[in-house]
Protein backbone atom coordinates (compact mmCIF):
# COMPACT_ATOMS: atom_id res chain seq x y z
CA UNK A 1 0.00 0.00 0.00
CA UNK A 2 3.26 2.40 1.08
CA UNK A 3 4.83 1.76 -2.73
CA UNK A 4 1.27 2.80 -4.26
CA UNK A 5 1.07 6.03 -2.25
CA UNK A 6 4.75 6.50 -3.50
CA UNK A 7 4.13 5.95 -6.82
CA UNK A 8 0.82 8.07 -7.05
CA UNK A 9 2.79 10.63 -5.37
CA UNK A 10 5.49 10.61 -8.27
CA UNK A 11 2.88 10.82 -11.14
CA UNK A 12 1.62 13.86 -9.46
CA UNK A 13 4.98 15.16 -9.24
CA UNK A 14 5.50 14.37 -12.62
CA UNK A 15 2.23 15.54 -13.97
CA UNK A 16 2.47 18.67 -11.57
CA UNK A 17 5.78 19.38 -13.38
CA UNK A 18 4.84 19.33 -16.45
CA UNK A 19 2.18 21.63 -16.30
CA UNK A 20 5.00 23.94 -14.30
CA UNK A 21 7.19 23.31 -17.23
CA UNK A 22 5.23 24.46 -20.09
CA UNK A 23 3.94 28.04 -20.47
CA UNK A 24 0.12 29.57 -22.07
CA UNK A 25 0.84 31.75 -24.91
CA UNK A 26 1.05 35.20 -24.09
CA UNK A 27 -2.34 37.23 -24.76
CA UNK A 28 -1.90 40.99 -26.54
CA UNK A 29 -4.03 43.30 -27.35
CA UNK A 30 -3.35 45.24 -30.54
CA UNK A 31 -4.18 47.99 -32.42
CA UNK A 32 -2.37 47.98 -35.88
CA UNK A 33 -1.02 51.09 -38.00
CA UNK A 34 -3.02 50.20 -40.24
CA UNK A 35 -5.42 46.97 -41.81
CA UNK A 36 -2.86 45.71 -43.88
CA UNK A 37 -1.06 41.69 -44.31
CA UNK A 38 2.36 43.92 -42.85
CA UNK A 39 0.87 45.40 -39.47
CA UNK A 40 -1.88 42.74 -38.52
CA UNK A 41 -1.25 38.85 -40.59
CA UNK A 42 2.54 39.55 -40.05
CA UNK A 43 2.74 40.62 -36.48
CA UNK A 44 -0.04 37.32 -35.63
CA UNK A 45 2.49 35.20 -37.05
CA UNK A 46 5.51 36.05 -35.01
CA UNK A 47 3.64 36.36 -32.39
CA UNK A 48 2.57 32.48 -33.04
CA UNK A 49 6.31 31.48 -33.16
CA UNK A 50 6.85 32.96 -29.92
CA UNK A 51 4.07 31.42 -28.07
CA UNK A 52 1.71 34.28 -27.89
CA UNK A 53 -2.10 35.14 -29.16
CA UNK A 54 -2.57 38.73 -30.33
CA UNK A 55 -6.37 39.97 -30.37
CA UNK A 56 -6.88 42.52 -33.27
CA UNK A 57 -10.10 44.61 -33.32
CA UNK A 58 -10.68 43.82 -37.10
CA UNK A 59 -14.14 45.18 -37.35
CA UNK A 60 -13.18 48.78 -36.69
CA UNK A 61 -9.56 49.20 -38.65
CA UNK A 62 -9.71 51.15 -41.52
CA UNK A 63 -9.76 50.28 -45.37
CA UNK A 64 -7.58 52.05 -47.22
CA UNK A 65 -9.53 55.25 -48.03
CA UNK A 66 -12.59 54.62 -44.95
CA UNK A 67 -10.53 55.55 -41.93
CA UNK A 68 -11.18 53.35 -39.09
CA UNK A 69 -13.73 53.96 -36.58
CA UNK A 70 -12.06 55.17 -34.11
CA UNK A 71 -14.81 55.52 -31.63
CA UNK A 72 -15.10 51.54 -31.89
CA UNK A 73 -11.60 51.56 -31.38
CA UNK A 74 -11.54 53.25 -28.06
CA UNK A 75 -14.98 51.37 -26.84
CA UNK A 76 -12.57 47.94 -27.82
CA UNK A 77 -9.74 48.98 -25.86
CA UNK A 78 -11.45 50.35 -22.61
CA UNK A 79 -13.91 46.85 -22.59
CA UNK A 80 -10.98 44.45 -23.61
CA UNK A 81 -7.95 45.72 -21.67
CA UNK A 82 -8.82 43.45 -18.55
CA UNK A 83 -8.09 40.75 -21.29
CA UNK A 84 -4.63 41.43 -22.16
CA UNK A 85 -1.49 41.36 -20.39
CA UNK A 86 0.32 43.68 -22.97
CA UNK A 87 -1.29 45.99 -25.11
CA UNK A 88 0.35 47.34 -28.35
CA UNK A 89 -1.00 50.71 -29.32
CA UNK A 90 -0.57 52.61 -32.59
CA UNK A 91 -1.35 56.00 -32.74
CA UNK A 92 -2.00 56.67 -36.40
CA UNK A 93 -5.22 54.25 -36.47
CA UNK A 94 -6.15 54.73 -32.77
CA UNK A 95 -6.38 59.42 -33.07
CA UNK A 96 -6.14 59.95 -36.84
CA UNK A 97 -8.19 56.26 -38.67
CA UNK A 98 -4.53 54.83 -39.94
CA UNK A 99 -1.51 55.95 -41.63
CA UNK A 100 -3.31 57.24 -44.98
CA UNK A 101 -5.76 58.88 -42.77
CA UNK A 102 -2.42 60.37 -40.71
CA UNK A 103 -1.69 62.52 -43.66
CA UNK A 104 -4.83 64.24 -43.77
CA UNK A 105 -4.50 67.62 -42.00
CA UNK A 106 -8.38 67.31 -40.41
CA UNK A 107 -7.60 64.05 -38.86
CA UNK A 108 -5.84 65.48 -36.16
CA UNK A 109 -9.25 67.71 -35.07
CA UNK A 110 -9.70 67.37 -31.00
CA UNK A 111 -6.18 65.48 -30.67
CA UNK A 112 -5.95 67.27 -27.59
CA UNK A 113 -9.56 65.53 -25.87
CA UNK A 114 -8.05 61.82 -27.44
CA UNK A 115 -4.37 62.35 -25.55
CA UNK A 116 -6.65 62.92 -22.56
CA UNK A 117 -8.77 59.88 -22.80
CA UNK A 118 -5.52 58.02 -23.28
CA UNK A 119 -3.75 59.33 -20.63
CA UNK A 120 -6.96 58.42 -18.59
CA UNK A 121 -6.88 54.62 -19.98
CA UNK A 122 -2.87 54.44 -19.04
CA UNK A 123 -3.85 55.51 -15.32
CA UNK A 124 -6.79 52.96 -15.26
CA UNK A 125 -4.35 50.23 -17.03
CA UNK A 126 -0.73 50.55 -14.65
CA UNK A 127 -0.84 46.89 -14.34
CA UNK A 128 -0.26 46.29 -17.78
CA UNK A 129 2.11 46.60 -20.37
CA UNK A 130 1.45 49.10 -22.65
CA UNK A 131 3.52 49.95 -25.79
CA UNK A 132 2.79 52.94 -27.94
CA UNK A 133 3.57 53.49 -31.40
CA UNK A 134 3.82 56.63 -33.49
CA UNK A 135 4.68 57.45 -36.99
CA UNK A 136 6.14 60.59 -38.30
CA UNK A 137 4.85 62.24 -41.30
CA UNK A 138 5.89 61.53 -44.88
CA UNK A 139 7.50 64.36 -46.55
CA UNK A 140 5.19 63.84 -49.61
CA UNK A 141 1.75 65.58 -49.14
CA UNK A 142 -1.19 63.05 -49.34
CA UNK A 143 -2.49 62.65 -53.17
CA UNK A 144 -5.65 62.35 -51.49
CA UNK A 145 -6.34 65.99 -50.35
CA UNK A 146 -6.00 68.98 -51.74
CA UNK A 147 -2.41 69.64 -50.80
CA UNK A 148 -1.32 67.74 -54.02
CA UNK A 149 -1.56 69.76 -56.43
CA UNK A 150 1.24 72.02 -54.76
CA UNK A 151 3.40 68.52 -53.63
CA UNK A 152 6.97 69.81 -55.51
CA UNK A 153 6.38 72.95 -53.53
CA UNK A 154 5.78 72.53 -50.60
CA UNK A 155 8.58 69.35 -50.39
CA UNK A 156 11.40 72.39 -51.27
CA UNK A 157 10.08 74.32 -48.69
CA UNK A 158 10.43 71.29 -46.13
CA UNK A 159 13.42 70.46 -47.19
CA UNK A 160 14.92 73.89 -47.26
CA UNK A 161 13.30 74.29 -43.83
CA UNK A 162 15.26 71.59 -42.14
CA UNK A 163 18.79 72.47 -44.45
CA UNK A 164 18.14 76.27 -42.50
CA UNK A 165 17.76 74.17 -39.21
CA UNK A 166 21.14 72.26 -39.93
CA UNK A 167 23.01 75.07 -40.55
CA UNK A 168 21.75 77.51 -37.40
CA UNK A 169 19.75 79.80 -39.80
CA UNK A 170 15.76 80.76 -38.98
CA UNK A 171 13.64 79.03 -40.94
CA UNK A 172 13.16 80.63 -44.32
CA UNK A 173 10.34 82.73 -45.54
CA UNK A 174 7.20 81.28 -47.06
CA UNK A 175 7.00 80.90 -50.41
CA UNK A 176 5.04 82.82 -52.16
CA UNK A 177 3.92 80.01 -55.14
CA UNK A 178 1.89 78.14 -52.07
CA UNK A 179 -1.26 79.39 -51.04
CA UNK A 180 -1.28 80.65 -46.83
CA UNK A 181 -3.83 78.02 -46.00
CA UNK A 182 -2.31 75.60 -47.96
CA UNK A 183 1.26 75.99 -46.49
CA UNK A 184 -0.56 76.01 -42.72
CA UNK A 185 -2.25 72.98 -43.77
CA UNK A 186 0.85 70.53 -44.40
CA UNK A 187 2.95 72.06 -41.62
CA UNK A 188 -0.10 71.64 -39.18
CA UNK A 189 0.82 67.90 -39.63
CA UNK A 190 3.79 67.86 -38.57
CA UNK A 191 3.21 70.35 -35.95
CA UNK A 192 0.02 67.97 -34.39
CA UNK A 193 2.34 65.35 -34.65
CA UNK A 194 5.66 66.75 -33.15
CA UNK A 195 2.47 68.06 -30.08
CA UNK A 196 1.40 64.17 -29.98
CA UNK A 197 5.01 62.41 -29.65
CA UNK A 198 6.19 64.92 -27.12
CA UNK A 199 2.51 64.43 -24.49
CA UNK A 200 3.35 60.61 -24.68
CA UNK A 201 6.76 61.24 -23.84
CA UNK A 202 5.95 63.11 -21.17
CA UNK A 203 3.56 59.72 -20.01
CA UNK A 204 6.28 57.58 -20.47
CA UNK A 205 8.55 59.43 -18.52
CA UNK A 206 5.96 59.20 -15.49
CA UNK A 207 5.78 55.84 -16.25
CA UNK A 208 2.42 55.45 -17.91
CA UNK A 209 3.73 53.82 -20.76
CA UNK A 210 6.26 51.47 -20.67
CA UNK A 211 7.68 51.93 -23.95
CA UNK A 212 7.63 54.38 -26.83
CA UNK A 213 8.64 53.35 -30.17
CA UNK A 214 9.08 56.10 -32.77
CA UNK A 215 9.01 55.45 -36.59
CA UNK A 216 9.27 57.29 -39.53
CA UNK A 217 7.32 57.25 -42.57
CA UNK A 218 8.81 57.79 -46.32
CA UNK A 219 11.45 60.06 -46.13
CA UNK A 220 14.45 61.72 -48.34
CA UNK A 221 17.55 62.88 -46.88
CA UNK A 222 15.93 66.26 -45.75
CA UNK A 223 12.50 66.90 -44.21
CA UNK A 224 10.59 68.28 -41.72
CA UNK A 225 10.49 64.76 -39.93
CA UNK A 226 14.18 64.87 -39.82
CA UNK A 227 14.34 67.91 -38.27
CA UNK A 228 11.86 66.69 -35.14
CA UNK A 229 13.50 63.53 -34.85
CA UNK A 230 16.98 65.44 -33.87
CA UNK A 231 15.12 67.69 -31.93
CA UNK A 232 13.79 64.46 -29.79
CA UNK A 233 16.49 62.60 -29.83
CA UNK A 234 17.71 64.44 -26.18
CA UNK A 235 14.71 62.47 -25.12
CA UNK A 236 15.39 59.15 -25.93
CA UNK A 237 16.67 56.62 -23.84
CA UNK A 238 15.86 52.41 -23.33
CA UNK A 239 11.91 53.41 -23.43
CA UNK A 240 11.68 55.91 -25.80
CA UNK A 241 13.28 54.99 -28.94
CA UNK A 242 13.48 55.68 -32.78
CA UNK A 243 13.90 53.80 -35.40
CA UNK A 244 13.56 54.59 -39.29
CA UNK A 245 10.58 53.41 -40.51
CA UNK A 246 6.64 52.57 -40.08
CA UNK A 247 5.00 49.74 -41.94
CA UNK A 248 7.06 46.88 -39.49
CA UNK A 249 7.48 48.96 -36.26
CA UNK A 250 4.39 46.51 -34.86
CA UNK A 251 7.00 43.58 -35.45
CA UNK A 252 10.00 45.51 -34.10
CA UNK A 253 7.60 46.29 -30.79
CA UNK A 254 5.87 43.11 -30.63
CA UNK A 255 9.10 40.98 -31.29
CA UNK A 256 11.38 42.87 -28.42
CA UNK A 257 8.84 43.14 -26.12
CA UNK A 258 8.50 38.91 -26.35
CA UNK A 259 12.18 38.25 -26.29
CA UNK A 260 13.06 40.93 -24.28
CA UNK A 261 15.69 38.44 -22.37
CA UNK A 262 17.64 37.94 -25.13
CA UNK A 263 20.45 39.38 -27.01
CA UNK A 264 21.58 37.79 -30.20
CA UNK A 265 24.38 38.18 -32.29
CA UNK A 266 24.64 38.43 -35.62
CA UNK A 267 27.32 38.67 -38.65
CA UNK A 268 25.91 41.14 -41.64
CA UNK A 269 27.87 40.76 -45.46
CA UNK A 270 26.83 42.92 -48.39
CA UNK A 271 26.48 41.85 -52.03
CA UNK A 272 27.91 45.78 -52.22
CA UNK A 273 29.99 46.75 -49.45
CA UNK A 274 30.49 49.64 -51.12
CA UNK A 275 26.81 50.75 -51.29
CA UNK A 276 26.18 50.80 -47.31
CA UNK A 277 26.84 54.67 -47.06
CA UNK A 278 24.04 55.22 -50.09
CA UNK A 279 20.45 56.97 -49.05
CA UNK A 280 17.95 54.40 -50.49
CA UNK A 281 14.82 55.17 -51.70
CA UNK A 282 12.25 56.70 -48.91
CA UNK A 283 15.05 56.81 -46.61
CA UNK A 284 16.77 59.65 -44.56
CA UNK A 285 19.54 58.04 -43.58
CA UNK A 286 22.29 55.96 -44.80
CA UNK A 287 21.60 51.50 -45.21
CA UNK A 288 24.58 51.25 -42.59
CA UNK A 289 22.67 53.23 -40.15
CA UNK A 290 19.34 52.27 -40.88
CA UNK A 291 20.48 48.56 -39.85
CA UNK A 292 21.93 50.32 -37.01
CA UNK A 293 19.11 51.64 -35.50
CA UNK A 294 17.22 48.14 -35.67
CA UNK A 295 19.62 46.21 -34.46
CA UNK A 296 20.49 48.64 -31.49
CA UNK A 297 16.77 48.40 -30.97
CA UNK A 298 16.68 44.43 -30.30
CA UNK A 299 19.98 44.83 -28.85
CA UNK A 300 21.62 42.59 -31.62
CA UNK A 301 25.53 42.43 -31.07
CA UNK A 302 27.63 42.78 -34.32
CA UNK A 303 30.37 39.79 -34.40
CA UNK A 304 31.92 38.68 -37.94
CA UNK A 305 32.60 35.09 -36.18
CA UNK A 306 28.91 34.61 -35.41
CA UNK A 307 27.34 31.32 -36.72
CA UNK A 308 23.87 33.97 -37.63
CA UNK A 309 24.40 35.54 -40.94
CA UNK A 310 22.03 38.00 -42.82
CA UNK A 311 23.06 38.94 -46.07
CA UNK A 312 22.11 42.12 -47.47
CA UNK A 313 21.26 42.04 -51.35
CA UNK A 314 21.97 45.54 -51.88
CA UNK A 315 22.83 45.12 -55.43
CA UNK A 316 21.21 43.61 -58.33
CA UNK A 317 24.29 43.15 -60.62
CA UNK A 318 25.83 40.94 -57.64
CA UNK A 319 23.57 37.96 -57.57
CA UNK A 320 26.27 35.55 -58.59
CA UNK A 321 28.05 36.61 -54.97
CA UNK A 322 25.20 36.13 -52.86
CA UNK A 323 24.63 32.55 -54.63
CA UNK A 324 27.91 31.91 -53.52
CA UNK A 325 27.11 33.05 -49.86
CA UNK A 326 24.39 31.11 -49.59
CA UNK A 327 26.00 28.12 -50.73
CA UNK A 328 29.07 28.47 -48.65
CA UNK A 329 26.94 28.82 -45.17
CA UNK A 330 26.84 25.66 -43.34
CA UNK A 331 25.47 25.97 -39.80
CA UNK A 332 23.67 28.60 -38.23
CA UNK A 333 20.60 31.17 -38.74
CA UNK A 334 20.82 32.34 -42.83
CA UNK A 335 18.40 35.48 -43.86
CA UNK A 336 18.24 37.06 -46.96
CA UNK A 337 17.42 41.02 -46.69
CA UNK A 338 16.55 41.75 -50.18
CA UNK A 339 16.87 45.71 -51.50
CA UNK A 340 18.14 45.25 -54.67
CA UNK A 341 14.68 46.82 -55.86
CA UNK A 342 12.36 48.80 -54.39
CA UNK A 343 8.73 47.17 -53.24
CA UNK A 344 9.69 43.78 -54.60
CA UNK A 345 12.34 41.33 -54.38
CA UNK A 346 15.17 40.24 -56.66
CA UNK A 347 13.04 37.71 -59.18
CA UNK A 348 16.36 36.32 -59.85
CA UNK A 349 16.59 34.74 -56.86
CA UNK A 350 13.15 32.68 -57.45
CA UNK A 351 15.73 29.92 -59.07
CA UNK A 352 16.88 29.19 -55.76
CA UNK A 353 13.39 29.13 -54.04
CA UNK A 354 12.08 26.54 -56.20
CA UNK A 355 15.53 24.29 -55.48
CA UNK A 356 14.78 22.28 -52.44
CA UNK A 357 18.16 22.19 -51.20
CA UNK A 358 18.93 26.22 -51.05
CA UNK A 359 15.47 26.91 -50.04
CA UNK A 360 16.10 25.14 -46.91
CA UNK A 361 19.29 26.40 -46.11
CA UNK A 362 17.26 30.38 -45.88
CA UNK A 363 15.46 30.17 -42.76
CA UNK A 364 14.62 33.93 -43.55
CA UNK A 365 13.87 36.05 -46.05
CA UNK A 366 12.70 39.95 -46.81
CA UNK A 367 12.50 41.97 -50.05
CA UNK A 368 9.48 44.07 -49.62
CA UNK A 369 8.56 48.08 -50.40
CA UNK A 370 11.68 50.07 -48.87
CA UNK A 371 14.86 49.15 -47.00
CA UNK A 372 13.59 50.13 -43.42
CA UNK A 373 10.66 47.38 -44.17
CA UNK A 374 12.51 44.85 -45.35
CA UNK A 375 15.36 45.16 -43.36
CA UNK A 376 13.19 45.72 -39.94
CA UNK A 377 11.06 42.60 -40.85
CA UNK A 378 13.82 39.92 -41.67
CA UNK A 379 15.47 41.20 -37.67
CA UNK A 380 11.87 40.43 -36.57
CA UNK A 381 11.64 37.27 -37.86
CA UNK A 382 15.41 36.64 -36.71
CA UNK A 383 14.98 37.14 -33.38
CA UNK A 384 11.56 35.33 -33.22
CA UNK A 385 13.48 32.18 -34.91
CA UNK A 386 15.87 31.86 -31.83
CA UNK A 387 12.99 32.92 -29.50
CA UNK A 388 11.19 29.44 -31.00
CA UNK A 389 14.03 27.18 -30.61
CA UNK A 390 15.53 28.55 -27.29
CA UNK A 391 12.22 28.10 -25.57
CA UNK A 392 10.19 25.43 -27.80
CA UNK A 393 10.56 22.93 -24.67
CA UNK A 394 7.83 25.28 -22.20
CA UNK A 395 5.21 25.74 -25.39
CA UNK A 396 2.37 23.31 -24.41
CA UNK A 397 1.99 20.95 -27.86
CA UNK A 398 -0.66 22.86 -29.46
CA UNK A 399 1.58 25.46 -29.23
CA UNK A 400 4.36 23.75 -30.62
CA UNK A 401 2.27 22.56 -33.78
CA UNK A 402 1.11 26.42 -34.24
CA UNK A 403 4.15 27.67 -33.56
CA UNK A 404 6.33 25.61 -36.84
CA UNK A 405 3.28 26.00 -38.75
CA UNK A 406 3.74 30.46 -38.34
CA UNK A 407 6.81 29.85 -38.93
CA UNK A 408 6.57 27.81 -42.41
CA UNK A 409 3.49 30.26 -43.24
CA UNK A 410 6.14 33.13 -42.87
CA UNK A 411 8.60 32.07 -44.92
CA UNK A 412 5.68 30.86 -47.35
CA UNK A 413 4.22 34.45 -47.58
CA UNK A 414 7.85 36.57 -47.53
CA UNK A 415 8.58 34.42 -50.86
CA UNK A 416 5.20 34.54 -52.82
CA UNK A 417 4.14 38.46 -51.72
CA UNK A 418 8.14 39.67 -52.17
CA UNK A 419 8.94 37.55 -55.16
CA UNK A 420 6.35 35.83 -56.53
CA UNK A 421 3.50 38.84 -56.45
CA UNK A 422 5.32 42.09 -55.89
CA UNK A 423 8.15 41.08 -58.89
CA UNK A 424 6.10 39.04 -61.62
CA UNK A 425 2.37 39.17 -60.81
CA UNK A 426 1.74 42.61 -59.86
CA UNK A 427 2.70 43.81 -63.27
CA UNK A 428 0.78 41.24 -64.94
CA UNK A 429 -2.47 42.16 -62.91
CA UNK A 430 -1.63 45.67 -63.70
CA UNK A 431 -1.76 45.69 -67.40
CA UNK A 432 -4.59 43.55 -67.27
CA UNK A 433 -6.73 45.69 -65.68
CA UNK A 434 -5.27 48.66 -67.86
CA UNK A 435 -6.84 46.93 -70.85
CA UNK A 436 -9.95 46.32 -69.55
CA UNK A 437 -9.98 50.29 -68.37
CA UNK A 438 -9.71 49.58 -64.58
CA UNK A 439 -7.59 51.90 -62.52
CA UNK A 440 -5.40 50.08 -60.60
CA UNK A 441 -5.02 51.77 -57.69
CA UNK A 442 -8.41 52.53 -57.14
CA UNK A 443 -10.81 49.46 -57.87
CA UNK A 444 -14.01 50.15 -56.62
CA UNK A 445 -16.23 47.98 -57.51
CA UNK A 446 -14.02 46.28 -59.54
CA UNK A 447 -11.89 44.85 -56.80
CA UNK A 448 -13.65 41.11 -56.89
CA UNK A 449 -12.90 41.23 -60.73
CA UNK A 450 -9.40 42.11 -59.92
CA UNK A 451 -9.02 39.16 -57.28
CA UNK A 452 -10.41 36.67 -59.79
CA UNK A 453 -7.47 37.79 -62.23
CA UNK A 454 -4.97 37.54 -59.90
CA UNK A 455 -6.10 34.30 -58.55
CA UNK A 456 -5.29 32.68 -62.20
CA UNK A 457 -2.33 34.52 -62.24
CA UNK A 458 -1.45 32.33 -59.26
CA UNK A 459 -2.13 28.72 -60.30
CA UNK A 460 1.32 27.83 -62.14
CA UNK A 461 3.06 29.17 -58.83
CA UNK A 462 1.00 27.68 -56.10
CA UNK A 463 2.49 23.63 -56.85
CA UNK A 464 6.03 24.81 -57.22
CA UNK A 465 5.90 27.04 -54.01
CA UNK A 466 4.34 24.01 -52.01
CA UNK A 467 6.74 21.91 -53.10
CA UNK A 468 9.83 24.12 -52.71
CA UNK A 469 8.83 24.42 -49.07
CA UNK A 470 7.36 21.22 -47.91
CA UNK A 471 9.57 18.30 -46.89
CA UNK A 472 11.79 18.11 -43.63
CA UNK A 473 13.36 20.53 -41.57
CA UNK A 474 15.41 21.23 -38.51
CA UNK A 475 15.32 24.14 -36.24
CA UNK A 476 18.12 24.21 -33.25
CA UNK A 477 16.91 20.08 -31.57
CA UNK A 478 13.73 20.52 -33.29
CA UNK A 479 12.64 18.66 -36.15
CA UNK A 480 9.67 18.32 -37.93
CA UNK A 481 8.53 17.80 -41.88
CA UNK A 482 6.09 19.77 -43.82
CA UNK A 483 3.54 17.51 -45.23
CA UNK A 484 1.69 19.91 -47.98
CA UNK A 485 0.72 23.89 -48.16
CA UNK A 486 -2.25 24.71 -49.64
CA UNK A 487 -2.78 28.59 -50.08
CA UNK A 488 -4.74 31.11 -51.67
CA UNK A 489 -4.11 35.01 -52.68
CA UNK A 490 -5.96 38.08 -52.47
CA UNK A 491 -5.97 42.09 -52.32
CA UNK A 492 -6.32 43.19 -49.14
CA UNK A 493 -7.05 46.65 -50.09
CA UNK A 494 -9.08 47.76 -53.28
CA UNK A 495 -5.57 48.70 -55.13
CA UNK A 496 -3.14 46.46 -56.54
CA UNK A 497 0.09 47.79 -54.11
CA UNK A 498 0.13 44.73 -51.56
CA UNK A 499 -1.25 41.17 -51.47
CA UNK A 500 -2.80 39.36 -48.78
CA UNK A 501 -0.81 35.34 -48.83
CA UNK A 502 -3.12 32.79 -46.72
CA UNK A 503 -1.34 29.51 -46.85
CA UNK A 504 -2.05 26.74 -44.69
CA UNK A 505 0.68 24.29 -43.36
CA UNK A 506 0.01 20.50 -42.25
CA UNK A 507 3.28 19.18 -40.07
CA UNK A 508 4.40 16.65 -38.18
CA UNK A 509 6.62 17.26 -35.41
CA UNK A 510 9.46 14.28 -35.07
Amino acid sequence: MRRVFSLFVIFLLILTGSFLFTKSPVKIGLIPLDSRPCNTQYPELLATMSNAKIEIPYQYLDSYLLPADTEGLWNWLNNSSKNFGKIIINTNELFNGGLIASRHPSSYKDWETKIKNFEKFCLENKNKEVIVITVLPRLLPSQFTHLWKYKDELITYAKKIDKYSLAGKKNPLPPKNIPENILDEYLSIYKNTNDLVRYIISLTNQGLVDHYLIGQDDAEKYGLSNKIIRELTPEFNEKIQFVHGADELTMLALTKTLSSKSKPVLSIAYTNDSLKNNFFPFEAAELENVLKTKMEYFNISLNTTSPHLEIIHNDFKEVPLLEKKIREKERGYLGIMDIAYTNRGDISLLDFIFSQKLVKKIDGYAGWNTASNTIGTELAHFVSYQYLQENFKKYKKTSKEEALQALIKFKYIRVTEDLVYQGILREKLNKELTKRKIDPYHLGEFKSEANKILEDLYKPYQEKLANALSGDYQVGTIQFTVNNITSKIELPWERTFEAKVVPQVNITIK
